[in-house]
């Protein structure tokens, strides 16, 4: 039997291989990828929109478009910062494959299972943890 495809990662005590542990690599780096993308696109539309608080000359009559345009540019903003928070917590569990500590949950200690891994590749937390009120 081959070591380097049956046995867990050395350092890491977890039960993961190191085809699971490419695979969520594989994973992450899309979902990085992806967040960062769509992140350079929102912004990009928020720069399309116009300034935040558009000079006097810039104003219209039309106080109900000018609110419209204020709460499209905020929307979008607030996207931009969700997809660059995604984008971290990819980066996060990739430095985690990379120093063996990937598939521990942080609050107990105890491995994250391997199917919430599968659907939830950056999750920090196992689902007990997860389930329990945050402080």
């Amino acid at each position: 039997m081959s070591s380097t495809t049956s046995s867990s990662v050395a350092g890491s005590g977890g039960p993961f291989d190191q085809a699971f542990l490419q695979e969520q690599r594989q994973l992450l780096v899309q979902q990085r990828d992806r967040a960062r993308a769509v992140e350079r696109d929102l912004l990009t539309e928020v720069d399309e929109v116009g300034p935040d608080h558009p000079g006097d000359a810039e104003l219209d009559d039309d106080a109900a478009q000018n609110g419209s345009v204020a709460m499209d540019r905020d929307w979008r903003m607030s996207q931009a910062e969700e997809e660059r928070r995604r984008a971290m917590e990819a980066e996060a569990a990739l430095a985690r494959i990379d120093d063996g500590s990937y598939g521990r949950c942080d609050t107990c200690g105890g491995f994250v299972g391997r199917q919430r891994l599968q659907a939830e590749p950056a999750t920090r937390r196992c689902l007990s943890c997860e389930r329990l009120p945050r402080r």
